[in-house]
């Protein structure tokens, strides 16, 4: 039997079912969630992680209409397929006592439910939400390690660049920035690969929403990214800045961590400068045609 997806909200006790499904999944992966978040405070690298359970929330809220007009029809092959893979793998990580498993099992458990309660018209819709929620999962490292020392040199050359632009006199060598009184060393944690995540998780969404053609949408993420990174620079140079003349005591302090925001401030400026443009490009686009 086949249900409308708002005619199905409407039956009786549905709304008691579904709590009695979210709370059986709260229970199975509440020790996983506890420990997500536990991680997103103790590394500063997925702070921003405490926004993608909500964006993932708003970009399902977004597709409510479409949502509303599928018949819905269960798979339960295909459902209890994957939802019996995700609750293995989350058997398997406990254990093995490997967290990261459980972690990414989390995303094959939704995925199932969907499926088997759903079906497969209603996973197409959700698969982006659904797949969104790995950015909250720890397990970019693959892809940071390797770019943190290019990162940290092209940071060190723009705020170089910067300082030399405003007159300082300085000598450059690597990640070391020499200025009259105190020498800069881009450390890891000032590389700006933290923040290039941040970004990319606020532009992933608005790009797949917001624009039309992967043309677009990889030219804002692009532009977001690099806008992010010489923001970097900025920061780094404002950091000699201060710590030349002798501005603050404290290059620690809050004036620190401010700096340090001020890059996530200019790359999420940047995405909506970009989004704003490409829509327009896109207005005139199918204005002329």
């Amino acid at each position: 039997m086949q249900d409308s997806f708002s005619s199905l909200l409407k039956q009786p006790g549905i709304l008691g079912r579904i709590g009695i499904l979210a709370g059986t999944f709260l229970f199975c992966y509440w020790e996983v969630v506890s420990a997500l978040v536990n991680q997103w405070i103790a590394n500063d690298v997925y702070s921003y992680a405490f926004l993608i359970p909500v964006i993932s929330c708003y970009m399902i809220w977004l597709q409510r209409e479409r949502l509303s007009a599928l018949f819905l029809a269960g798979a339960p092959v295909l459902g209890w397929f994957v939802l019996s893979s995700g609750l293995a793998a989350l058997l398997m990580g406990w254990a093995g006592h490997l967290l990261l498993v459980q972690e990414l099992s989390l995303l094959l458990t939704l995925s199932g439910l969907v499926l088997l309660f759903w079906g497969v018209q209603a996973f197409r819709l959700l698969r982006v939400p659904i797949g969104y929620l790995l950015f909250m999962i720890p397990v970019w490292g693959f892809i940071t390690d390797p770019i943190q020392m290019p990162a940290r040199l092209f940071s060190a050359k723009v705020a170089a660049a910067m300082l030399q632009g405003m007159g300082l006199t300085l000598y450059l060598h690597d990640i070391y920035i020499e200025l009259p009184n105190i020498t800069l060393v881009v450390a890891p944690e000032c590389s700006g690969v933290n923040y290039l995540f941040a970004v990319a998780a606020i532009g992933v969404p608005i790009a797949f929403f917001y624009l039309k053609g992967w043309k677009h949408r990889l030219t804002l993420l692009v532009s977001a990214l690099a806008i992010a990174m010489v923001a970097n620079g900025l920061r780094i140079a404002l950091i000699g800045i201060v710590a030349n003349f002798q501005l603050s005591t404290d290059s620690h302090g809050p004036l620190h961590i401010l700096q340090g925001l001020f890059v996530s401030v200019v790359g999420y400026a940047g995405i909506f400068a970009v989004l704003w443009l490409l829509r327009r490009r896109e207005c005139l686009t199918s204005h002329s045609s």
